[in-house]
């Protein structure tokens, strides 16, 4: 019975060598292919890509208040009343609003009473009058540049 233990025991050492030396050759081979691919240029680096600037950051923020007018409608009498805030480009152009607060918010009541009720109407109608406040607002200004326009409360009856 020794020599059939002393039999497996070599049995199970030359089949751990054999996996021993199989492991070896595996990792080998699979270093060798790695190398030869990228050698070859199949693991090429990405190209490099611009990053796109930041998202602008918002400047600061002057609050003209709410407004309210008559609109530019004939027959029935209508209205609109909005709260609106200005975006500037930089605090030069908040401290300019600021001085000239009086032309401003006069811009904005003129630009608003010109409108008609139809006008208004819609996301489009926003948007156009939003546009059409930013000019006459930015021709009352020397200096600064006003960059949106913001509606806090947008009623028209």
């Amino acid at each position: 019975m020794s020599d059939a233990g002393n039999q497996n025991g070599t049995r199970r050492r030359a089949v751990r060598h054999l996996l021993l030396a199989l492991a070896v050759f595996l990792t080998a081979g699979g270093g060798a292919a790695a190398g030869y691919w990228v050698g070859q240029g199949a693991f090429e680096a990405a190209p490099v890509v611009a990053r796109e600037p930041a998202a602008r950051q918002p400047g600061p923020v002057f609050s003209l208040g709410s407004l309210t007018t008559n609109l530019n409608d004939e027959g029935r009498p209508r209205f609109i009343q909005v709260s609106v805030q200005l975006e500037a480009a930089d605090q030069l152009t908040l401290t300019e609003l600021t001085a000239r607060e009086g032309a401003v918010r006069d811009a904005a009541l003129r630009t608003l009473r010109a409108s008609t009720a139809e006008e208004l109407q819609g996301a489009d109608g926003m948007a156009t009058l939003a546009q059409r406040l930013l000019a006459a607002v930015n021709q009352v200004l020397d200096r600064g540049e006003v960059l949106q326009v913001y509606f806090q409360e947008f009623v028209v009856q």
